[in-house]
């Protein structure tokens, strides 16, 4: 009987220990044990399912994985198309004026220096067998064209001292006419000698300071009537004459720029009123107050460097593109 008692006792006690045991376990983790990984960051800073379920609505660099300063403009790094090369080259959108020579910092006349990509080779076959005349600045443009060779094709009838007054008056050994073959000629027989297409006359720096309206014209007839006589075919262009520049009128020289504008003014009127073409190559040497840059002159004066003489070339082969697409005008005005 004490035998049998035992029994159940030791079987009580075996299951009361395997209940309170399993009672122990269930009560060992805390109610706040949530993987840590996903506890990681403090409520507020997590994103919602919804916004981090979608990779694509979060994937913008401007806004997520460059730091800030960085893509100033989110365009030009999202949207590559706009950022293509042919759109980024500076020379292909600088407009029109921002092509003139980079030291230009004074009054421009609106002389085109835009060759309208058009091929070196066609512009200087159009110049081709041009007669240049003119006084000591058109001498400036042969040195220039004799040490950098850009225009070997064309010709040269000029002298210091020539000028409009000058290339009327009658031939003799003292007269001022440059010589061809040792002999003294007109502009006119020039322009025979040498099957000129088209002629360049630049005259006015010896002139202006004392030569009226009226002579002034009646010279510019003498020299186009006598050249249409003799060859027809030849194209007449007149180019502006070029300033003084400050440092000649303030040691009291007796120049005037305003008076070269005036009688420039009237130059350009004539070849309006003739058909004839006018280049104007002078503003584009000529300071804010209209004065020849002194930087350019050689003498500080009027005559200009020979190196600088690509300015004159540039203008020239506008001047054959405009024309090869039949679209040149003069200019409105020289007075400016």
């Amino acid at each position: 009987m004490k035998t049998k008692i035992f029994a159940l006792l030791l079987a009580a006690v075996i299951l009361l220990s395997a209940c309170v045991s399993g009672g122990g376990e269930e009560s060992s983790t805390p109610d706040n044990s949530v993987p840590p990984v996903e506890n990681s960051a403090p409520v507020g800073e997590n994103s919602t399912p919804a916004e981090n379920s979608n990779p694509a609505e979060n994937s913008n660099p401007a806004e997520t994985s460059t730091p800030a300063g960085e893509t100033s403009n989110p365009a030009e790094t999202s949207k590559p198309e706009e950022s293509k090369p042919e759109e980024s080259k500076p020379e292909e959108s600088k407009p029109q004026e921002e092509s003139r020579p980079e030291n230009n910092s004074g009054i421009y006349s609106g002389q085109s220096m835009d060759t309208h990509g058009m091929d070196r080779k066609e512009l200087e076959d159009f110049l081709e067998d041009s007669l240049f005349v003119g006084d000591s600045v058109t001498d400036g443009f042969k040195l220039y064209v004799n040490n950098y060779g850009n225009m070997p094709y064309v010709n040269f009838f000029s002298a210091a001292s020539y000028g409009y007054i000058n290339a009327c008056k009658d031939k003799a050994t003292s007269s001022l006419h440059p010589k061809i073959g040792g002999e003294r000629k007109y502009i006119w027989e020039a322009v025979e000698y040498y099957e000129a297409k088209r002629v360049f006359i630049n005259f006015g720096l010896n002139d202006f300071g004392y030569i009226t309206d009226t002579k002034l014209v009646e010279c510019m007839d003498t020299i186009c009537n006598n050249i249409k006589e003799v060859s027809p075919e030849t194209e007449i262009v007149f180019l502006s004459c070029g300033f003084f520049t400050k440092s000649a009128r303030d040691q009291g020289k007796g120049v005037d720029n305003d008076r070269v504008r005036n009688k420039n003014e009237v130059v350009l009127n004539y070849c309006d009123e003739n058909g004839y073409d006018f280049i104007d190559v002078s503003w584009v040497y000529a300071d804010a107050n209209g004065y020849l840059k002194s930087e350019y002159s050689y003498d500080n004066y009027c005559h200009m460097k020979y190196d600088k003489y690509d300015f004159w070339e540039e203008i020239l082969m506008a001047y054959a593109a405009d024309k090869l697409l039949n679209q040149y005008e003069n200019i409105d005005t020289m007075l400016k």
